[in-house]
């Protein structure tokens, strides 16, 4: 149709839709999908307007750039095996929730209490560094760096990881030219929050002299998308590394492949 809607409904399953009154039967199947109905994401015109303007992209790096989770889990773990018999820890599935967040603000969410938490930073992290050498690009991710490049788009890192393990990923380290400027989350000036406030993406925004009505945020996570809107920033979700339960915000554009984003960015 003139308009097309598509209705992204799961990784290997989509509805092309050529009419509006047609969304009643995306609904439906999204409904027996374990979907609320009234969550629909529309690739549409009007979704998909300002993203040829694009000229700065901003990466999340876990789940987007490199494949992390696995190490997160195991991370957790170590934190759980310390504490275990001793103070009750709430599983990773928990922690999985409230990822994109800094990691302090993770452990309050989940009912921490707050005198362990830097006990259980130094745990987890420590775990982290000890494993980065595990960690690899989500697959597709550095021909997607190589392709915004080519298309002479600035590129930036926006991560709520601690500087020092970001180092040491040598994942990372392969990548890092390829970026203006990158932000973690112990080198956010002080007097900022992080995610999901939208102070990250506006510092980053004023560091390289970028507009944020041409700027673009690919993250994966809800914090990440409330980050974006509050930056007034545009939004790709990225679940080409992980699914999961989350919340997803009205007509948010999600890929599921890196290789989407190239289709998405040249309507």
């Amino acid at each position: 149709g003139k308009n097309p809607y598509i209705k992204t409904i799961m990784k290997k399953e989509a509805i092309d839709i050529d009419t509006e009154e047609d969304l009643e039967q995306a609904k439906m199947v999204a409904s027996k999908l374990s979907f609320e109905g009234e969550d629909v994401y529309c690739d549409s015109d009007i979704c998909l307007k300002g993203f040829p303007l694009i000229e700065h992209v901003v990466f999340d790096f876990d789940g987007v750039i490199a494949d992390t989770l696995m190490i997160m889990k195991k991370s957790w773990g170590e934190v759980e095996s310390n504490y275990k018999g001793r103070v009750h820890i709430p599983t990773f599935e928990k922690y999985e929730e409230h990822l994109g967040k800094p990691f302090k603000e993770i452990l309050s969410a989940i009912g921490i209490d707050k005198t362990l938490w830097n006990n259980i930073y130094e745990i987890y992290f420590k775990a982290s560094e000890k494993q980065a050498k595990e960690v690899g690009l989500c697959n597709g991710v550095e021909k997607l760096i190589n392709y915004l490049l080519c298309e002479k788009k600035s590129l930036s890192i926006y991560t709520s990881k601690p500087k020092k393990v970001l180092e040491n990923i040598d994942a990372y380290q392969a990548i890092k030219k390829s970026f203006k400027f990158i932000l973690t989350s112990d080198t956010l000036p002080e007097g900022m929050k992080g995610k999901p406030t939208g102070d990250g993406l506006k510092y980053i925004c004023k560091k390289t002299g970028s507009e944020s009505s041409k700027s673009l945020y690919i993250g994966d996570s809800c914090s990440d998308a409330v980050e974006a809107e509050n930056a007034n920033m545009l939004f790709i979700r990225a679940c080409w590394a992980r699914l999961n339960d989350e919340k997803y915000l009205p007509n948010e554009i999600i890929a599921f492949l890196p290789e989407q984003i190239y289709e998405i960015m040249s309507k």
